[in-house]
């Protein structure tokens, strides 16, 4: 029985369907094929670091290919042709459109940013009022992580029309951090200067030497606002981390002492 099954799978069953779906199964091969192609021609072109946007774009793209001729596949499994699909579709693909706009738009935008080179992951970024790490980029949204290391999810539409601050591509490496100190706890410029700067940068240099200053933004009767500005020896997210965390740990213990 077992015997008689193997061979009507492979003389009647196997042939029948590599003769309706040999076409989706090139196709799918051809798709595979080539996104491996571009990763790795790319990948000969240019450095690591500049590999993340494109590997996420071309997976995306090869994402959405994939799910429409699998959906092109599963209509053929019930006899329906391409050419019958679009002709009975088009009728309603007018209030498809209008319903489906947003998404269409966040996909397109969402490719604008992958493919582009204005934002990458690992970035530090501020878009409107959120500030964080780009974690990834889809074709959905823009994932952020935030200093308080929340992951923040901003749609590509409302990321597109936002202000834009990548602090990473700034060609100074220039950060600042703003922090207020009461009246009590609170020294000279040149001393509270001289003190962050002393714990951010500790046995390694973070911060560029004479590439720094500490800015007085405005004193009340209890307090006084700063504002530290730097630019860092080496711009990596790990490094603006770690400058951020020094920083406000030395401000806290300022506080407390």
């Amino acid at each position: 029985m077992n015997n008689e099954l193997v061979r009507i799978f492979i003389d009647e069953i196997l042939p029948n369907f590599w003769h309706i779906y040999k076409g989706y199964i090139i196709l799918l091969s051809c798709l595979f094929i080539v996104k491996k192609g571009l990763i790795s021609f790319y990948s000969r072109r240019r450095k690591r670091e500049a590999m993340a946007n494109f590997v996420i774009g071309i997976n995306n793209l090869y994402f959405v290919f994939l799910v429409f001729v699998l959906f092109f596949l599963i209509l053929r499994f019930f006899g329906i042709t391409i050419h019958e699909f679009f002709t009975s579709i088009a009728i309603v693909a007018a209030a498809l459109a209008i319903v489906f706009r947003d998404y269409i738009l966040n996909g397109l935008n969402g490719m604008l940013f992958i493919l582009g080179d204005n934002i990458s992951v690992g970035d530090y970024v501020k878009i409107d009022k959120h500030k964080g790490v780009v974690k990834n980029i889809s074709l959905v949204a823009v994932h952020l992580m935030n200093d308080e290391q929340d992951l923040v999810m901003l749609p590509n539409n409302f990321v597109m029309g936002c202000e834009i601050i990548n602090f990473t591509k700034n060609p100074h490496h220039s950060f600042s951090i703003e922090f207020t100190l009461p009246i009590a706890k609170a020294s000279t410029i040149n001393e509270l200067e001289d003190y962050l700067l002393r714990a951010i940068n500790d046995e390694e240099v973070y911060i560029r030497p004479n590439e720094h200053s500490l800015i007085l933004q405005g004193i009340t009767e209890k307090s006084i606002s700063y504002t530290l500005q730097y630019n860092l020896m080496l711009n990596t997210a790990s490094n603006q981390n770690i400058v951020r965390q020094r920083c406000w740990n030395a401000i806290i213990k300022q506080v407390q002492h």
